[in-house]
């Protein structure tokens, strides 16, 4: 099972036009009815700082919450985190993945990245939710956060947000310029007049034709350079760390379930791992054991005895029947990425913590 390609083809097809279309539409209507107060948002009494894009996956909208959470708490700050907690099984009004002490909820009942998150801010709560208002409400009950931070939250107008952050990948900033399923747009490019900075991710160069384009169609916006940066890497049945440096020239087999595989695939070049084969899923993709079944014979295959995977993937692996957790000679492990702003930080910064702008 491979990624959905059709989302950045340059020509969809027919039934993918006709379906953008419908949605366009859908869309249109939904952003109308809060332009026009007929649907109302609603205020948090705390700062709301809301992370995310206008394309399907791939910006790195996880580590840009998890970075900013963590940099708010260095600075003494009360943070806790809402998310949707998307493809979680829980369909409760209100899960406390971890409430800053423990982790409560596993990836299947909060969702991989609301764990992921709960994994990665220790002393943070974590909290999921289809109405982030009501997940607000309860958050300041419990837990008295100065700062929320909104993951994915752009398209989540229900909740009226003191920073709107938009990120954008920077070689496919708009996708092919279409809405889903003709292409990876959630909304028109024009929305992206909601956002009062934007934070450019995976930048390699200086994107000066993008700066320039955000520049003259969404003037007055703070622009932030960022990269995803290989972290950590441990091992997948006990946690045991690796040096990066010692991952080069070995060869791996390589898998993963993202919107964008090729940018881990390109992490993994960066350090000069040798990968003789690349499987790749749909993103959110939870395997079954016979695709767990395919790695081993893949990798007996490749002549490989070691595989390595995302830490989103992880999630959904661990205690599962693959490499040696099973009992089988192959080794897999797991590499962490975070996120780092490598122009504009002292500003970005200080954005986080600016005070509540009027209205």
């Amino acid at each position: 099972m491979t990624p959905d390609r059709g989302l950045h083809s340059p020509e969809p097809a027919l039934w993918r036009r006709s379906l953008a279309r419908i949605y366009g539409g859908a869309v249109d209507f939904r952003l109308g009815l809060y332009n026009r107060g007929i649907v109302p948002s609603k205020s948090l009494p705390a700062r709301v700082i809301s992370v995310g894009n206008l394309t399907v996956g791939g910006t790195g909208k996880t580590p840009a919450a998890v970075f900013i959470a963590r940099q708010l708490q260095a600075r003494g700050r009360r943070v806790a985190v809402l998310s949707r907690g998307y493809r979680g099984r829980s369909r409760k009004p209100v899960n406390v993945v971890a409430d800053g002490r423990d982790i409560l909820l596993g990836p299947e009942q909060a969702g991989d990245e609301p764990y992921l998150m709960a994994k990665a801010l220790p002393g943070v709560p974590v909290l999921t939710g289809r109405d982030r208002w009501v997940v607000g409400q309860y958050a300041l009950d419990c837990f008295q956060p100065e700062i929320f931070v909104l993951d994915d939250g752009f398209q989540h107008l229900r909740l009226v947000r003191d920073l709107n952050l938009l990120l954008l990948d920077t070689a496919q900033p708009w996708g092919n310029g279409r809405l889903v399923p003709a292409g990876p747009l959630r909304e028109p490019r024009d929305q992206a007049a909601r956002a009062d900075a934007f934070v450019i991710t995976r930048v390699v160069d200086r994107p000066t034709a993008l700066l320039d384009e955000l520049d003259r169609d969404f003037p007055g916006r703070p622009v932030f350079l960022a990269r995803h940066q290989p972290a950590r890497v441990h091992r997948l049945d006990d946690g045991q760390p690796e040096d990066l440096k010692n991952l080069a020239g070995r060869r791996m087999l390589a898998f993963c379930g993202l919107a964008r595989p090729d940018n881990f695939l390109d992490t993994l070049t960066g350090l000069k791992i040798e990968v003789p084969l690349f499987l790749e899923w749909p993103d959110h993709y939870r395997p079954r054991n016979r695709d767990l079944r395919k790695i081993e014979k893949a990798a007996q295959i490749a002549e490989v005895r070691e595989a390595v995977t995302t830490a989103k993937d992880a999630v959904k692996l661990r205690g599962r029947p693959l490499g040696r957790q099973a009992g089988r000679d192959l080794e897999v492990w797991v590499l962490d990425v975070d996120l780092e702003i490598v122009e504009g930080l002292d500003r970005f910064l200080d954005l986080l913590e600016a005070d509540r702008r009027e209205g």
